[in-house]
């Protein structure tokens, strides 16, 4: 019969790939959907959390075209859960991504 074998060499808890192959966070929103005062939450999400990673934002028009990426120069954030819950809760989990380049 046949059987497959799967040897590790490390198990990590997913919690924890973020932090090891991730190289930063993409936030997407939409344009004019974003009120000032969510980017200024997610700015002091960044501030409390500072790390090694790049956060990135994507904004789309209405009918979901890229219109414009930015990246963040100055910020860089910790991938923590904390982190991640914060920034989910401000645009929403569907709207985080992690980049790998």
């Amino acid at each position: 019969s046949d059987s497959l074998k799967i040897m590790a060499d490390q198990i990590i808890p997913l919690t924890d790939t973020p932090a090891l192959f991730a190289k930063g966070l993409r936030i997407s929103v939409q344009r004019n959907t974003v009120q000032p005062e969510v980017i200024e939450q997610a700015a002091q999400i960044a501030e409390r959390y500072k790390g090694k990673y790049n956060m990135y934002f994507s904004v789309y028009d209405e009918q979901g075209n890229l219109l414009k990426r930015y990246q963040s120069g100055i910020k860089k954030i910790d991938l923590n859960d904390e982190a991640i819950q914060g920034f989910a809760q401000l645009f929403g989990i569907r709207n985080l991504s992690f980049t790998l380049d």
